[in-house]
């Protein structure tokens, strides 16, 4: 684009009526209404004044002179905040703002020139200029042209015109209620501080689009792009332009055409001066549009489809209320209703625009949404954040399954704790593997969380809580698979019938040492360089989360590697165990099916790890990878450790039964049945009893040399060894 005009909005007014009648150059709407009001009709040098000149003909510049006082109720954030919609939402910038708005317009024309609704603004009859120059006017807002203009040949006012920013507002918008508040610090940041007023939102208005611009199609022939370029840059050079912006001073009216400063250049005192024009006067004109333009709360016209319509739909609605008011139609009485029901009316027919035009909209089109935000600078095309998503719950559902189902074994237990199957194994060594289960499961949830759903802070402990969870249910878990296994080795495999009685604290030794091993890793692991969550940029529009190191990561991944190697050993060596163990009785040992449960997990491993680190820039693939993995393994452990033992216990049961009631009828089964009874018998049935019990005895003491107690034992199948032995004793 290579600019041709720069046009901004400055307010004007005659420094010798000020002076005259002792006011202040005014600094709001509300002082300009005041200014108006205590000159309008008075008389000065031999002339009747009208406090404001401002033409108001429909379809002229009537929406600029509304946004004018509109913006500086609207717009106090900064240009990219936008004064007619929220570029948040594209709702109307209206309420109390426009209601306030119309009622400034409507004093504005009651201390104006009789002749608003018949003219313009600009040109030789134009209302701003022609009541201004011939010296009837006080104050006006317009472009650039009203100083320049009042030194030439038919001006009367020639040295008397004072420059300034147009007026502010010690009020601004709540854009969330609609309602007036008043400015302070933080709401007007970019206003000025008066010490009898207080803060006033300063909106300089860059209307008619900011100025003219000239641009080249991109799809004209090269040679006439070369062309077209060459004539712009031609017309926007200071040599060229300088003749309409800076004409001589004392020129006919008809050699002003209305440009505006553009060009730093146009800036420079000296051209001025070598045109004729006074250096006091035109400092301030220079510095007033300077200070303008480099506003940053400087407010520019919307530029997107429909803002012709938009522009028209305020210029005629307010056009309407003010004739009506100026007519008399409207009584004192009924004003404020009536300007709330055409600020209403007005913000009603904008929503509707905006609404059909997105509704209406062909395929591939943006909605008028985006065209504003582009328009602004602010527009930020739809992030792909990578959400985990409603995949969580696919995990969450898997966590709650496994943590039941650890509840369910964990109470199986206490209520068969007595039992010889439960006993064998020990309820505190199943109550580790149970609780370590639902460790490892219970970090399904932190593994969901992402910064959808939870705050940064959330994240980071999300990130963290990972690891702790898995790695003390992976503890507990193997680590107690290990020692129950390595214990019954040693029962089992002890030489020349060594006593070895296995107690619980042999078991919760070597787990309590790896356990501890493990909090001290991943207490120095949080302390020294924990995860936190971050967020990953893949693209300009799209981006992951994603735990990592709050630091250089050296020192986590020294931590975490020794933290791995730990329990993958662990891993191994429950592994060997098992190996090892693999003949023993399963109401002892677990080993077989501890062997089962270790390679349905090396597979999961197999499969997940390299699928993992494919996926790990795929949050929602990843959390179901991970849960599923976490999942398989939890249930893996409790399916094999908990439901043969289940079987068996169940199987142990019925043959009690059966050996009760087979007792309860006299009959005699041998070393598998229950307590042997008398009743009677043959020489062949009295020899079979004699066997049996001399079986008994033999098996009671190789029983006591391995430091088993035969009691409790038999009586688990339903054999009541003191009988047998007083029998014994009553034969011999």
């Amino acid at each position: 684009m290579i600019p041709l005009d720069g046009d901004v909005l400055s307010f004007f007014y005659r420094r010798d009526i000020l002076k005259h009648f002792n006011l202040k150059v005014p600094r709001t709407w509300d002082e300009y209404a005041e200014v108006a009001e205590a000159v309008h009709g008075k008389t000065y040098n031999g002339t009747t004044l009208s406090g404001s000149c401002v033409g108001r003909v429909e379809g002229c510049v009537g929406s600029y002179w509304a946004n004018l006082v509109h913006s500086s109720y609207t717009q106090s954030g900064g240009t990219k905040t936008g004064h007619m919609f929220n570029p948040r939402d594209m709702s109307p910038l209206a309420g109390e703002a426009l209601t306030e708005t119309i009622r400034q317009l409507e004093i504005q024309n009651k201390f104006g020139v009789k002749e608003e609704f018949e003219g313009c603004c600009c040109g030789e009859e134009g209302i701003n200029i022609k009541h201004f120059l011939d010296g009837s006017c006080a104050m006006t807002y317009n472009w650039g042209d009203n100083y320049k203009i009042h030194f030439s040949e038919d001006s009367k006012v020639g040295g008397l015109v004072g420059v300034a920013q147009t007026p502010g507002s010690t009020r601004v918008l709540d854009r969330e209620t609609g309602k007036l508040v008043d400015c302070d610090a933080e709401r007007c940041r970019y206003g000025e501080w008066f010490e009898d007023i207080g803060w006033v939102n300063r909106a300089p208005y860059a209307a008619f689009a900011g100025g003219w611009a000239a641009a080249v199609a991109e799809n004209a022939p090269p040679v006439q792009q070369r062309l077209a370029a060459d004539f712009f840059a031609y017309a926007s050079s200071f040599e060229r332009s300088s003749i309409g912006i800076i004409p001589n001073a004392t020129g006919p009216l008809s050699s002003f055409n209305g440009q505006d400063p553009f060009r730093t250049s146009h800036f420079e005192l000296s051209n001025w001066l070598e045109k004729g024009y006074p250096e006091e006067g035109t400092i301030n004109y220079r510095d007033t549009v300077a200070k303008s333009l480099n506003s940053e709360n400087l407010v520019v016209d919307i530029r997107f489809p429909e803002s012709d319509t938009i522009m028209g739909i305020l210029d005629k609605k307010i056009h309407a209320y003010l004739q009506r008011v100026n007519r008399n139609e409207i009584s004192d009485t009924d004003n404020a209703f009536q300007r709330q029901a055409v600020a209403e009316e007005i913000a009603n027919e904008w929503r509707n625009i905006v609404e059909e035009f997105d509704n209406d909209r062909s395929i591939g089109s943006v909605s008028l949404l985006e065209n504003y935000q582009r328009d602004l600078g602010v527009y930020v095309p739809p992030q792909d954040f990578n959400y985990i998503g409603n995949a969580r719950w696919f995990g969450w559902s898997l966590a709650i399954l496994v943590i039941l189902t650890s509840l369910g074994f964990a109470a199986w237990v206490t209520v068969n704790r007595k039992t010889r199957v439960v006993k064998a194994s020990q309820p505190i060594f199943l109550q580790l593997i149970c609780v370590g289960t639902l460790l490892m499961s219970s970090s399904i949830f932190p593994l969901g969380i992402d910064d959808e759903i939870a705050s940064q802070r959330g994240c980071n402990i999300s990130c963290m809580a990972i690891p702790w969870l898995f790695g003390c249910g992976f503890s507990c878990v193997f680590a107690a698979l290990f020692a129950k296994t390595q214990r019954v080795i040693q029962v089992f495999k002890a030489p020349n019938f060594t006593r070895i009685t296995v107690t619980v604290l042999d078991v919760i030794k070597p787990f309590v040492a790896l356990l501890v091993i493990n909090i001290a890793l991943l207490l120095a692991w949080t302390l020294a360089d924990p995860y936190v969550f971050v967020r990953i940029n893949t693209s300009p529009i799209s981006s992951y989360g994603s735990c990592q190191s709050e630091g250089d990561g050296v020192t986590g991944t020294v931590l975490v590697s020794i933290f791995a190697a730990i329990n993958i050993l662990t891993l191994i060596a429950a592994n060997v165990q098992a190996f090892r163990a693999r003949q023993i009785s399963d109401e002892f040992s677990e080993s077989k099916w501890i062997g089962i449960c270790l390679a349905s997990i090396l597979q999961a491993i197999i499969i997940a790890v390299p699928v993992a680190v494919v996926t790990r820039d795929q949050p929602t693939v990843f959390n179901i990878l991970i849960s599923a993995f976490l999942f398989i393994i939890s249930m893996t452990v409790q399916t094999t450790i908990f439901i043969p033992k289940y079987m068996l216990a169940r199987k142990k049961a019925k043959a009690k039964l059966r050996g009760q009631e087979s007792g309860s009828l006299g009959s005699s089964s041998g070393i598998s049945g229950i307590r042997i009874t008398r009743g009677f018998q043959t020489p062949a049935q009295k020899l079979q009893e004699k066997q049996q019990k001399e079986k008994m005895v033999a098996l009671q003491a190789i029983l006591n040399e391995k430091g088993l107690d035969v009691t409790s034992i038999f009586s688990e199948v339903g054999i009541d060894v003191s009988e047998t032995i007083k029998d014994d004793a009553e034969d011999k």
